[in-house]
């Protein structure tokens, strides 16, 4: 985890290099650290049994890890993988790790969420690219990764304020 805060902090520390090239690794050293938080706790959440005596239920353990089962034609049981786009990925962890954890948390759909949601597009964007404009990332574009930055680590910091991870008490 503290390799991809460093990566993120030292991708924005290259801005005076070549400014395109360091702006698209920023922001995806960005997401992938938001992944990565988010990814965490989805873990966090498997192991609520162990800490609160509060377990998901088995459709929530399949998305929190991210696969569905099915049957071949011989009847036998095999796993797939399910991806989950990362704004629902988000939405479902936090609800799922608030109710496990007794916590009274909310991510809130607001103004923060919708800067997330454009930052999101930016970096999709650039990840999937139709032509090379695709690929800039403008002085607008790079404030929203910004905020979008600053926004997550926010309410990540909220989320687990409101977590007691050793009794599932509401904090």
């Amino acid at each position: 985890m503290a390799i991809l805060v460093s990566d993120a902090l030292r991708s924005y520390a290259l801005q005076g290099t070549d400014v395109q090239c360091s702006r698209r690794i920023y922001a995806r050293s960005v997401f992938a650290l938001i992944e990565s938080l988010t990814e965490n706790l989805k873990h966090i959440a498997l192991s609520s049994n162990k800490l609160t005596g509060r377990k998901p239920s088995a459709a929530e353990i399949s998305l929190l890890k991210e696969e569905t089962y099915a049957l071949t034609e011989s009847g036998e049981l095999y796993k797939d993988p399910k991806y989950i786009d990362l704004p629902r990925n988000i939405r479902f962890t936090y609800r799922v790790c608030a109710r496990l954890f007794n916590s009274e948390y909310k991510l809130e759909v607001n103004e923060g969420w919708s800067v997330f949601m454009h930052a999101f597009d930016i970096f999709n964007r650039i990840n999937h690219p139709k032509s090379v404009g695709d690929l800039q990332i403008s002085d607008a574009d790079l404030d929203s990764i910004d905020q979008a930055h600053q926004w997550y680590r926010q309410v990540f910091l909220d989320l687990l304020r409101s977590m007691n991870l050793k009794s599932g008490q509401v904090n």
